[in-house]
């Protein structure tokens, strides 16, 4: 039977994960976003799983609106490197500061 200590070392090796692409992998926006995917998800299952212990369907819920959040947040990252990639030819995040007013 899977325990809550087995729901935290995944959610800990997915938090790690994120943390260490984040840390390995500065100059690369999807790999950032991806990473940061990551970490979001780590933080849903630390919300679902004791909301599965305890038989509470509000823990659930607050994480399916965090992953839709997370998931639209993702989405307008992409848009917004595929419409710089398209207006300067790069994506490179030193070439990015370029946006700052």
């Amino acid at each position: 039977m899977i325990s809550f200590e087995h729901y935290l070392i995944v959610s800990t090796s997915f938090f790690m994960v994120g943390v260490a692409g984040l840390f390995l992998r500065p100059g690369q926006v999807f790999a950032n976003l991806i990473c940061v995917q990551m970490i979001v998800l780590a933080a849903v299952l630390n919300l679902v799983a004791p909301a599965h212990f305890s038989e509470n369907t509000a823990g659930q819920l607050f994480a399916f609106v965090a992953i839709v959040v997370s998931t639209f947040q993702s989405v307008l990252g992409i848009a917004i490197c595929v419409s710089f990639r398209r207006r300067h030819g790069t994506l490179s995040l030193e070439d990015i500061k370029v946006m700052k007013g």
